[in-house]
């Protein structure tokens, strides 16, 4: 039908304008055939796909059905895999676990096998002596039974002798008594405690014993004297070095002339008779010593000890509690001595007599004489480490505390890997707090302790959320069963600022009540037990100067006092001083003696040598901390110290001085104030926050807490009736001396940390701090020898420690993508590369070390020392970064490689962890270069920082900014965030740090100053908050005055470790 109208179609008169002229109604009829037409067409191309549509659909349902059925027998094998995977992971487990116990084992079979194999001719020697003995007892021949080798070298009355003339009766200080008179060469004494020189004294008294130095200015002469009238010669307190003018004595090149030996002296011939002895003392406790002088001389060490010590404090406790007994006790063994000696002297006369007389013995009559006389004799930065050490060593040595629970108490968690132990069951617990609880858990005590708190998460958070868990009951009937000193170990795991409160308590039932109680410096009472020839020294910190109170204690005792400040020129005037004062009497202060090192040497030598020393003489010296100090003089004096100001980040040193001229200041405004207009508190503000005492502060963010307290404190607030610095702390309403004493001795003792404006918080930082310091000392004075006690040995433990570590050590870097990185990233990633080889080389050779392969070195031994204590070796901590401990440090190594290694591979990441850079300061003045370089007309001097608080996590940002940069990783100390504003908020109670969310960080081009209703938050690498850690400032709102969180001392953390 269609087909009969296209010539219809074709005519020129059959359009729509025709049909409209004709009729309208011809008009539709003939747009109705256009628009049939053309459905036709199209219908006819579109009937044949639809017939197609039906036909593909059916296929795609058949299709379907089977990729279903695929994708459940996809699923089913996937499944099976996983499972099969699973068992394979655990078997590879298993191999590695048996590999590394085979391993171990191989190595303590090739130690067992190397002792056994050095120890053959042991059996040999035991075989041979047990036939000697048998057949000296065959043959009726007396021998010695436990023959003990020092006995048989020296009589015992000799060795009873030495004790009454000083030496300690122990088997060490014996033998070395034995190698000091012994020896072929001339005896150097290591003797940091003066216990091998006063023995020496004792012991030479009578041969005319001379005492000398190196510096003294009569040391040849001495030498000489004594190398010609055969006289003993001690030379005392020398340093690492001799006088090469010794090098003749003690080599003994003795040229002999007739019967007369003698010997060169620097230019000069001297005899050397008999009777001549050398001694030389030191107190350095571990001298580097050349080999030539170990060649030359008999090195002995006579530092005291353990038992040496106990019999010196048991004498000294004894003659201050029961001082006849003492004195009883020393006359009996004198008199046993005495017998023993004449004893030995009758045994030698009479097998003398016995060898020598001819014929009967009975015509011997001396000899009867003897044998009818013998026949009838036949009938006080460390006084709570000082008493916790001592306490649990007196606990170790009886056995109440294990070695294991005393590296675990001063350790914890700290060599630890947050990676490789068992995840944290609760977000709650802190990392520090899971590894500790981890280290514990292989305790027997403790054991159960990690399924318990699992089990037990209200119990457990509930008592760890107390102010004072230490006070309440421990869960899981651990109260009941625990000791003082194992709730010390929980404690000192769960709630490190709580260590020290209880191990005050466990100080208080290991020793007494008093040891637990604090001890105040009174300087009356220290000077009542020195004595003339007993200096007392101040050892100065910043802020402190014992000067003030010495002259007020010199007026009350009514006694001369002559000071002097150190310094060049000053050693005349001091001299004078001390010389008159020592004829005298009086009292001489000598402040910062460490700027005059060698004068401090000079005024021993006249403390000891000088004969005649007035009664009422005391030498009173102040010095700083010096590695050069003359350790003689301050072993030989009165030590004490003072506290220094806490809560700066650089210790300033704020005085008495200062305060004198605040108070002159304030008294001169006021008496100069026109009464009509009051205080100028901006002047007040100025004068103390900007020149009194602001003049000696270098920080600026110090400076502008040191302005905060000036504004806050000291405006017409102040003299409103009512006013209170903090509650409980008011002007007191007196206008009498009296009254204002009576209100200062009723202010509490301690004041909490919101006295200053700072969180109850603060003080659990400090706390935690405090108990960090105490024990990291423990640590670091503990032996470095041996295994300490029983368990692995510190090799083997350091062994096990760097396998672990070089397994999980990243691989090494390509040197393609180094080049091409290197040209977007700096010097960051080649010092990302050393770092590396050098953790790589130490581990390694470590290893080599303890297997006996390579020598171990001075280098190698300290960082061997440093792992064992979980300490970051010195040579890994120049080239990296701070850290808490070891464990910390290695898991950061691998996030600060991760992010490297991602960015080298990835390009430019999302999110920026800012704890992964060497340099973050530097990363955001990159940051501001880029961004000043893509705007032209910008100049890098007027661009500033700006950011913005954003509520994402790193995981939620899919991309970076299109300018500026996203970084994550901080914490906020000193305050918390709320997340729906933004704003700062106070902080949670037992919450010291809150993570932040990601922080947009950019640049705008501007010279307008800061919004003053922010509060421009610092930004510290470490919690150190020094200038070298500083990093930048961050901008929050808050509803508060931006005042408050100055006080609050509110900061950004990179690492909170």
């Amino acid at each position: 039908m269609v087909e009969f109208l296209e010539p219809y179609f074709e005519m020129e008169d059959y359009n729509m304008d025709t049909a409209k002229r004709v009729c309208g109604d011809v008009a539709g009829l003939l747009s109705w055939t256009k628009a049939m037409a053309f459905f036709h067409s199209v219908n006819r191309e579109v009937l044949p796909l639809k017939a197609n549509l039906t036909l593909q659909e059916a296929r795609l349902k058949v299709a379907m059905e089977d990729l279903a059925a695929a994708e459940q027998q996809l699923e089913e094998r996937e499944q099976s895999l996983r499972e099969v995977k699973e068992q394979y992971d655990k078997a590879v487990l298993e191999k590695q676990r048996l590999t590394e116990a085979a391993n171990l084992c191989l190595r303590k079979m090739n130690t067992a096998t190397a002792l056994i194999n050095g120890l053959g001719g042991e059996k040999v020697r035991a075989n041979l002596v047990k036939t000697w003995m048998e057949i000296l007892s065959s043959r009726s021949i007396p021998y010695t039974i436990n023959l003990n080798i020092t006995y048989m070298l020296i009589e015992s009355a000799t060795v009873s002798e030495w004790t009454l003339q000083g030496l300690p009766n122990d088997e060490l200080s014996v033998q070395n008594a034995l190698i000091v008179t012994k020896s072929r060469s001339y005896p150097l004494l290591i003797d940091p405690q003066n216990q091998g020189k006063m023995w020496i004294k004792n012991k030479e008294a009578d041969n005319n014993l001379q005492i000398t130095s190196l510096n003294h200015k009569y040391f040849r002469t001495h030498l000489e004297d004594c190398l010609s009238l055969g006289k003993p010669l001690l030379i005392e307190d020398i340093d690492v070095e001799l006088d090469p003018v010794l090098d003749n004595v003690l080599e003994k090149n003795f040229i002999k002339s007739g019967s007369i030996e003698k010997v060169i002296v620097g230019d000069k011939e001297c005899d050397v008779l008999k009777g001549f002895m050398l001694y030389i003392t030191t107190k350095l406790p571990n001298p580097p010593y050349s080999p030539e002088i170990s060649a030359k001389t008999s090195i002995i060490d006579f530092t005291v000890t353990m038992l040496g010590l106990e019999d010196q404090l048991l004498g000294r406790v004894i003659l201050m509690e029961k001082s006849d007994l003492e004195e009883e006790r020393v006359a009996l063994f004198e008199s046993v001595m005495q017998n023993q000696r004449k004893m030995k002297e009758l045994e030698t006369n009479l097998l003398s007599r016995l060898n020598s007389t001819q014929g009967s013995l009975v015509d011997d009559e001396e000899l009867i004489n003897v044998w009818i006389f013998t026949q009838r004799s036949l009938y006080e930065r460390h006084k709570a480490l000082f008493t916790l050490m001592m306490a649990m060593k007196i606990d170790l040595h009886k056995g109440l505390v294990s070695h294991e629970e005393f590296m675990a108490f001063i350790k914890g968690g700290a060599s630890l890997d947050l990676n490789a132990v068992a995840p944290k069951p609760f977000k709650w617990i802190l990392d520090i707090t899971w590894l500790n609880l981890v280290e514990i858990n292989k305790l027997s005590t403790f054991s159960e302790i990690l399924k318990k708190i699992e089990n037990n998460e209200k119990d457990w958070r509930t008592w760890y959320e107390k102010e004072k868990p230490e006070e309440e009951d421990i869960p899981c009937g651990y109260q009941k069963n625990l000791d003082v000193f194992r709730k010390l170990l929980l404690i000192r795991s769960w709630s490190p600022d709580r260590t020290l409160s209880q191990a005050r308590k466990y100080i208080m039932d290991s020793l007494g009540e008093e040891y637990g109680e604090p001890c105040i410096l009174d300087l009356e009472v220290t000077w009542s037990e020195s004595e003339p020839r007993t200096p007392l020294i101040c050892i100065l910190s910043i802020g402190s100067d014992p000067s003030p109170q010495i002259s007020s204690l010199a007026k009350l005792k009514e006694i001369t006092l002559k000071a002097v400040s150190m310094g060049q020129g000053q050693e005349v005037v001091a001299r004078d001083m001390i010389e008159s004062s020592m004829i005298n009497g009086g009292w001489v202060l000598l402040q910062n003696i460490h700027l005059s090192l060698p004068f401090a040497t000079e005024l021993m030598t006249m403390i000891i040598d000088t004969e005649q020393i007035a009664d009422s003489f005391r030498i009173w010296l102040t010095t700083e901390v010096h590695e050069q100090f003359p350790i003689g003089l301050l072993q030989m004096a009165i030590k004490f110290t003072n506290e220094p100001p806490q809560g700066w980040n650089v210790p300033y040193e704020f005085n008495q001085a200062d305060f004198a001229a605040s108070v002159q200041f304030i008294q001169n405004h006021l008496d100069d104030m026109d009464p009509k207009k009051g205080v100028s508190w901006p002047t007040v503000c100025y004068m103390l926050g900007e020149v009194q005492y602001g003049g000696r502060v270098t920080d600026d963010f110090d400076k502008r807490l040191l302005t905060t307290f000036t504004q806050v404190w000291f405006c017409d607030v102040l003299l409103r009736p009512g006013f209170e610095f903090y509650k409980g702390y008011k002007v007191p309403q007196t206008r009498n001396l009296q009254g204002y004493i009576d209100y200062i001795n009723s202010l509490p003792t301690t004041d909490t940390p919101e006295v200053f404006g700072l969180h109850a918080n603060a003080d659990i930082t400090y706390q935690i701090n405090t108990a960090k310091g105490i024990l990291d000392t423990i640590l670091n004075v503990q032996p470095k020898e041996g295994g300490g006690g029983g368990g692995e040995t510190r090799e083997s433990v350091v062994y096990c420690l760097a396998e672990d570590m070089l397994e999980k050590l990243p691989k090494q870097y390509n040197s393609f993508e180094v080049r091409e990185a290197l040209q977007r990233m700096g010097p960051l990633l080649p010092m990302n590369i050393f770092l590396r080889q050098e953790v790589k080389s130490t581990l390694t050779d470590l290893k080599l070390a303890i297997d006996g392969t390579i020598v171990m070195s001075q280098n190698l031994r300290t960082s061997l020392d440093a792992m064992y204590d979980a300490r970051i070796p010195e040579k890994w901590l120049k080239v990296s970064w701070e850290s808490a401990t070891l464990g910390f440090w290695y898991t950061e190594l691998l996030e600060r490689d991760a992010q490297f290694r991602n960015w080298c591979q990835n390009g430019k990441p999302n999110v920026f962890w800012m704890t992964g850079f060497f340099n973050p300061q530097g990363f955001l003045t990159a940051m501001r270069q880029d961004v000043t370089r893509a705007h032209k007309g910008w100049a890098l001097d007027s661009v500033v920082l700006q950011n913005l608080i954003t509520r994402y996590a790193k995981e939620d940002l899919k991309e970076g900014p299109a300018e500026g940069v996203y970084v994550h990783g901080l914490f906020l100390e000193g305050a918390s965030l709320d997340r729906r504003s933004g704003k700062l908020v106070e902080s949670k109670p037992k919450v010291l740090y809150e993570q932040m969310p990601v922080i947009y960080i950019y640049s705008i081009n501007t010279t307008a100053g800061k919004d003053p209703r922010l509060y421009e938050c610092p930004i510290y690498r470490k919690p150190q908050r020094t200038d070298q850690k500083y990093v930048g400032s961050i901008d929050f709102e808050t509803e508060h005055n931006p005042r408050h969180w100055t006080l609050r001392g509110v900061a950004l953390l990179c690492d909170i470790k």
